[in-house]
């Protein structure tokens, strides 16, 4: 799910577009995604480099997502994000259940005030991770795919 961008419509907070710019292999791309935010605060944009690690033994995994503000024009209209950072470690801990930690810093850029930064801040992340853990059930996946997950 993580690897299929156009999806993130469908679980990740707000966001209403999304798409790959470049594909490095299956574990390794780079995406643009916009995100919706409340007025009067403009709608913001990210460039985005993915990268997927895991461990063949232990089976953990690591998804590094670095911004690349310049590796496309901005877009009229919309704020480009000039810094962001994410990190998921991922953990198997029993018969079909992760452990997952997540970390993210942002930069917004522009006039953001602190209320709405705290709200999305606290909303955001719990939001998406529900209506993922949601996408992952309804579906049935196999190594197809998501062939970068090792048996």
């Amino acid at each position: 799910m993580v690897m299929d961008i156009t999806g993130y419509t469908k679980w990740q907070y707000k966001t209403i577009n999304a798409s790959i710019l470049k594909s490095i292999g299956h574990q390794e791309l780079i995406y643009y995604v916009e995100i919706l935010s409340p007025w009067p605060v403009s709608n913001r944009d990210l460039v985005v480099h993915l990268r997927i690690e895991q461990d063949s033994i232990t089976k953990k995994m690591q998804f590094h997502c670095r911004g690349i503000p310049d590796y496309i024009p901005a877009k009229e209209g919309v704020i480009r994000v000039p810094m962001s950072r994410s990190t998921w470690h991922v953990e198997p801990i029993a018969n079909n259940k992760l452990k997952i930690e997540y970390t993210m810093e942002i930069d917004p850029s522009g006039s953001v005030p602190a209320w709405l930064m705290n709200k999305l801040g606290a909303e955001g992340p719990y939001e998406s991770f529900f209506a993922l853990k949601n996408s992952i059930l309804s579906r049935n996946y196999s190594k197809a795919d998501a062939p970068f997950i090792l048996e």
